[in-house]
């Protein structure tokens, strides 16, 4: 629209499962299999490259300079990455947003044989990135509050939760909208588990939130297991407003943890 130029990267055309993210191009054995033809889909070119200039209908719609040059860009989640200075291995970048994701850079493809976790082309050429995922971590705070919460903020539910100590045996799954990682059922369910009298909705708070990031932790484990080794995390997105949120982070994750000195790194 902006330049009159077709195209995408292969960190964005990797998330279409049409792109073989190994020899960074169509997959002509996909292609052939859902009978699509090739020339419906966009060129690829890496994500610093040219993707022409705006032209003077897209300016004047727009009130941009016309022949601004324009860039191919990438995929939303590589890029926060990249924003928040991931480029090497063995550094994670963890987000919590209205889903949560982990994401690791590598210098080549890992492939999970499993299909628990994504393996995908970064905004770097040469790099892949492993990405474990969960639906509802931002969104399952968003659940309680809009059902049984209504007038209070997202800070007040997380002040509450700090002020007790534990969930008191309380336990979350945040399976709400199914689950991702290492699941990938869109059918699992969540479930609220071990509810007593003595329960406030401060326990129920904090049972959210370490069930989020308990889910996390399974991602990283799995990560793990594919020999993806991590010594420090980036943290960002809304989730890192608020305190209890890079305490529960880093106990249950049980490393070193750095927060972004902002919240929307894709920008």
């Amino acid at each position: 629209k902006m330049t009159g130029f077709f195209c995408s990267d292969p960190s964005d055309a990797a998330s279409t499962g049409l792109f073989d993210v190994t020899h960074k191009g169509w997959s002509k054995s996909l292609l052939d299999e859902i009978n699509l033809d090739p020339t419906f889909l966009p060129e690829i070119r890496e994500s610093h490259q040219s993707a022409g200039q705006i032209i003077k209908t897209f300016a004047n719609d727009c009130d941009l300079l016309e022949g601004t040059p324009v860039f191919v860009g990438g995929g939303d989640t590589p890029v926060q990455a990249l924003g928040r200075g991931v480029f090497k291995e063995n550094i994670i970048s963890l987000a919590i947003s209205t889903g949560g994701n982990l994401l690791a850079v590598s210098n080549k493809p890992k492939i999970d044989r499993k299909l628990r976790i994504h393996c995908l082309n970064y905004v770097i050429p040469g790099q892949w990135y492993n990405m474990a995922a969960t639906l509802s971590a931002g969104y399952s705070l968003r659940w309680l509050k809009y059902n049984f919460a209504p007038g209070q903020s997202y800070s007040d539910l997380a002040d509450m939760a700090l002020k007790v100590q534990s969930s008191q045996g309380l336990f979350f799954l945040p399976h709400i909208r199914g689950e991702r990682t290492p699941y990938m059922d869109p059918n699992s369910r969540g479930v609220l588990m071990g509810l007593t009298a003595q329960h406030q909705l401060a326990h129920i708070v904090r049972a959210v939130m370490e069930g989020v990031v308990f889910s996390l932790r399974t991602g990283l484990d799995t990560l793990n297991e594919l020999g993806i080794e991590s010594q420090s995390i980036f943290i960002s997105g809304g989730g890192t407003m608020h305190p209890l949120w890079i305490r529960l982070i880093t106990d249950i994750l049980g490393l070193p943890v750095e927060v972004s000195s902002f919240t929307d790194a894709a920008p």
